[in-house]
């Protein structure tokens, strides 16, 4: 024994190294240069395990810089110089046919490629697992318990997926929490089981208990135990197969067949596969194509409610929509279209809605218009068109003011039966695009509901064909961005910019769910329409008896909370084909009337609007209320940031109250002694007063341009007047006539005067 022990001494000792090197600055691979063979053996046998290989006279070996310098000045070694690392020149592609996919370069896949650039970590590694009374930390080993719990230390978890060794039957996880209240529950015949947990919620600790309808002839084990915080997509669609370029995110054992009621949701019709892979096929696998959704960890949920031949019915599919809904998935993609309108069907996309889930829809392919077409044109629904490669309409795109929003719709490549991967084209293609992008929002918002979806969508988008809001592509073309923001949680939810309006038909708004229990207050024409508290994410708005012109017609809606403050606001320009009047010109408005011309342009560009009966009343008297909403639209100001009353006579059912709100915030306006006097006729003093303030001008100093006989220095607007004189706003007179009331003619003059002023 003791002979032994030395033999094993003498070994070990024999094996270390004669020379000791220690350092703390990092090494690296040296060429070493010696004068002959037998020095460069003499060194390695020095440093045998720094030493990794050799050529005739020159040694290869890992060394400090410091180190390198010592062997040079102790000549131990003749002359040292990096190993330089080269590379191979060859491009590699980790997704071989990801260059043929144009659609992710055109709505800019590679700010979220490089945002998720590595694959979604096991939220479960590393946890404490207690089974039989024994606890230890997991990292992939193989578990043998049917009970066990897992610590999650309130760690965010969607989605946990358990997978066994083998199966043989139907068998079922159930996971509860702390207090043995279930929380997540699922069954399948497959081997690997998904479970989502509640949304938003955190846990301590989780039971996982796993039983099985029969006795099975082998016992299994867990392979592999899985926790994501991820963000969840319902497919629903013929189905899905199990494809090479699937991942993990694919929750089979989630699925549904609606058609057969069979156990796995199988497609073969190829359509559901073709739009899971554009959502979710794996990214950076070394197969096939990239899904948008990239490496985030983006789940899906395959929902069969289309045939063999890519038909399912409303029945169907609501019933699916409402399944979705009630596993609170964060985005539901309907790639399907047909006429054909049930009561059903809008019930249960309205139901998935006012839960705060986005239900994005194609617009359908038979280049017609949306109007008709559903689920596309259910209020609510993001209905996405289709653009190719030139950013043109798909030739079958539908159109309509149902659109949203458009993305690439032509010869994309993704997933399917048989062939692996095909080439499709249509708007089925282009809303897979929008729902994976809302999914990768989602993970940035976790508690993003359908109003935000909108508006992220509408601000972030890319104008394709005209500019703003159009039929052909609605918002403009889907454009991912890392940083999704959304300025406004109020959406008009059946409303567009320039849309005819039909007083008939009561139109909706849509509130986040962050603005229940607030007010609204809405204007048309800045006139009260209707106030009332959010009660639900969705409200019904009439118009009846209100009074539309040809030209676009305001409507502005604002929310407030208890202190008056406004939370947000949003304003949409809406026509009336079937109004005889064009408010562009006016009856009582000669051509050779002296200020036609400045009437016409300011008409024109918006700043005037003149009367219900087509007149303008040029030679009448403004009042200081309509100074203000005609210079509010000329400047465009913000609104105003509360809607408490300035003014002990004014409220909000004061006609033009949105602009005397916002001419007073913006010190245009100042009243006198708490009043403003609204109706009370405006002098051409008080109009060079708050035509200067709103240029900024009211105390600018002016070399005196022009000298007005009843305007002397001493006066409050000497300088205001000045200063528009100077700029040809005002005329130079010999008299300026202060307080003299202003006629509508002369103000719209001024006003127009100062719109090229300003441009």
């Amino acid at each position: 024994m003791k002979k032994a022990s030395l033999m094993l001494f003498t070994a070990l000792f024999l094996w270390l190294p004669g020379h000791s090197l220690a350092s703390s600055e990092e090494g690296k691979e040296w060429i070493l240069y010696f004068s002959s063979i037998l020095e460069a053996n003499n060194f390695k046998q020095s440093y045998p395990i720094h030493v990794s290989g050799q050529h005739d006279d020159m040694l290869k070996g890992t060394f400090t810089d410091g180190e390198v310098e010592r062997f040079l000045q102790d000549n131990e070694v003749k002359f040292a110089e990096p190993n330089h690392i080269k590379e191979a020149s060859a491009e590699t592609v980790a997704d071989p046919l990801q260059s043929q996919q144009w659609a992710l370069q055109k709505i800019g896949f590679q700010s979220i490629s490089e945002q998720f650039s590595t694959l979604p970590a096991n939220r479960l590694i590393d946890k404490s697992i207690t089974a039989s009374g024994k606890t230890y930390s997991y990292n992939n080993q193989p578990l043998y318990s049917r009970d066990f719990s897992i610590k999650l230390n309130n760690e965010k978890i969607r989605r946990l997926s358990v997978e066994l060794s083998q199966a043989e039957g139907r068998w079922t996880v159930h996971i509860s929490d702390e207090n043995n209240n279930i929380i997540g529950r699922n069954s399948t015949n497959l081997e690997k089981i998904d479970i989502l947990l509640p949304k938003g919620k955190t846990y301590g600790t989780v039971k996982i208990k796993i039983t099985s309808e029969q006795e099975w002839s082998q016992t299994p084990y867990i392979k592999q135990l899985t926790g994501v915080n991820s963000a969840i997509v319902a497919v629903i669609d013929s189905g899905i197969i199990k494809h090479e370029d699937f991942c993990g995110n694919i929750l089979y054992s989630l699925g549904k067949d609606y058609i057969q009621g069979m156990p796995f949701p199988e497609d073969r019709f190829g359509h559901g596969t073709h739009v899971t892979g554009i959502i979710a096929a794996c990214h950076n696998n070394g197969i096939g194509i990239s899904g948008v959704a990239g490496q985030a960890p983006v789940d899906v949920i395959p929902l069969k409610v289309l045939d063999h031949y890519g038909n399912g019915g409303d029945f169907e599919l609501s019933k699916a929509i409402s399944d979705a809904a009630d596993l609170q998935v964060d985005v539901i993609n309907l790639s399907l279209a047909g006429k054909g309108k049930t009561l059903m069907l809008q019930q249960t996309v309205t139901e998935a809605l006012l839960k705060g889930i986005p239900v994005v829809a194609a617009a359908g392919n038979w280049n017609i218009s949306t109007e008709n077409v559903y689920p596309a044109s259910y209020p609510g629904v993001i209905t996405v068109a289709g653009i190719n490669t030139a950013n043109q309409k798909v030739a079958t795109s539908n159109y309509g003011w149902e659109v949203d929003i458009s993305a690439p719709g032509y010869d994309i490549l993704s997933t399917y039966t048989s062939p692996v991967y095909k080439t499709l084209s249509g708007t089925s293609m282009a809303a897979p695009y929008v729902s994976g992008s809302l999914a990768l929002y989602t993970l940035k918002h976790p508690n993003l509901d359908f109003v935000e979806a909108r508006q992220i969508l509408s601000q972030s988008a890319k104008d394709v064909n005209k500019k703003g809001y159009d039929t052909v592509s609605g918002d403009g073309l889907l454009q991912l961005t890392a940083n999704p923001i959304f300025s406004h949680r109020v959406d008009w939810l059946t409303l567009r910019e320039g849309q005819p309006i039909n007083t008939e038909k009561p139109f909706m708004l849509g509130f986040s769910n962050k603005l229940i229990g607030k007010k609204y207050i809405l204007f048309k024409d800045e006139t009260l329409l209707q106030k009332g508290s959010v009660y639900s994410m969705i409200e019904n708005i009439s118009l009846k008896n209100s009074i539309f012109t040809k030209r676009k017609n305001p409507l502005t809606v604002i929310v407030a909370n208890n202190s008056n403050e406004v939370i947000d606001s949003s304003s949409v320009h809406v026509t009336n084909p079937a109004a005889e009047w064009q408010n562009t010109t006016f009856k009582d408005v000669a051509e050779g009337f002296w200020a036609y011309t400045d009437i016409k342009a300011a008409s024109e560009a918006g700043i005037i609007n003149g009367y219900t009966d087509q007149t303008f009343k040029p030679s009448a008297n403004i009042s200081r209320r309509h100074s203000l909403m005609m210079i509010d639209r000329l400047f465009h100001y913000p609104m105003a940031k509360s809607v408490e009353m300035a003014f002990k006579d004014v409220s909000l059912s004061t006609p033009g109250i949105l602009s005397i709100l916002k001419g007073y915030e913006n010190d245009i306006i100042r009243g006198s002694n708490g009043y403003l006097y609204p109706e009370k006729e405006l002098t051409r003093g008080q109009m060079a007063l708050i035509l200067a303030r709103a240029l900024g001008a009211e105390n600018k100093q002016t070399a005196g341009i022009h000298s007005y006989k009843d305007v002397s220095p001493n006066m409050e607007i000497y300088h205001s007047v000045q200063f528009l004189a100077e700029n040809n706003i005002v005329a130079k007179q010999e008299f300026y006539r202060p307080h003299e009331p202003i006629t509508r003619a002369q103000f719209a003059a001024m006003l127009t005067r100062t719109l090229y002023y300003l441009k």
